[in-house]
């Protein structure tokens, strides 16, 4: 069954793990209905695979989700702060592939709340790279709503086909990387763990409130599940795992 799962974006769970590396992730406990749920309705196969860490500080949060039917792809990530949201930004990726086109593929690095030092930090450093970028995966004209109010001048929100899938990967990549390499890893050293501070507790509600994956998660796997999952997703940072 799972042989016929359309299988475009295996890479950006791969890519994660090993830009990440850098910050000493433990896996966090998810609920097992998460970590993986298969079942097949009428021949059709449908699965949703999913993974929390956080740092051994607690300063960081990620979360990953996978989506997969025999015509959809879709792939999330996303990376929080918890105490220091001025010192360390969310970095946002979201890729739906539909058949041969890739519909939707965003990129963003942004604070969680209104931190103008940060802001001003990452225009230095994403300013040039969202330029080269946008270049070659120019925003699409029907980008939503919940995009366009939280978008920075550098965020990517594109389509293609899936042969250009390999340039998808590489802005990824490099967005992903300088994010680690300039923001994440360095000022580690410098957060304390603990509850999310009011500004990401309010960034992560708008995020659930406004989910774009509700839909297909309702659709594919009940209203009960879908809340449910996306409450974890957009949530605090959970305790270890095994």
């Amino acid at each position: 069954m799972l042989s016929n799962l359309r299988d475009i974006l295996g890479w950006t769970f791969h890519d994660a793990e090993e830009i990440l590396q850098p910050l000493q992730l433990h896996p966090e406990a998810v609920p097992d209905d998460f970590v993986q749920k298969t079942f097949e309705i009428h021949g059709n196969p449908y699965q949703l695979r999913s993974a929390g860490w956080t740092d051994e500080r607690g300063t960081l949060n990620v979360k990953y989700c996978r989506m997969q039917t025999r015509k959809v792809d879709i792939a999330m990530l996303m990376v929080y702060p918890t105490t220091r949201p001025d010192l360390l930004p969310v970095f946002g990726a979201e890729w739906v592939v539909v058949g041969d086109r890739c519909s939707m593929a965003g990129v963003d690095v942004h604070p969680a709340g209104h931190h103008p030092g940060l802001d001003r930090e990452l225009t230095e450093v994403f300013g040039t790279i969202g330029a080269r970028w946008q270049a070659e995966l120019p925003t699409a004209p029907d980008s939503p709503e919940w995009f366009r109010e939280i978008a920075k001048p550098w965020a990517i929100f594109s389509s293609c086909t899936v042969n250009r899938v390999e340039v998808l990967r590489e802005a990824y990549r490099e967005y992903l990387r300088a994010s680690v390499d300039l923001f994440f890893r360095p000022r580690q050293p410098d957060c304390e763990g603990g509850a999310d501070a009011e500004s990401v507790v309010r960034y992560k509600q708008n995020q659930f409130d406004h989910s774009p994956g509700r839909g297909i998660l309702r659709t594919t796997f009940g209203a009960e599940y879908a809340e449910a999952f996306l409450r974890w997703y957009y949530g605090p940072p959970s305790g270890p795992g095994c």
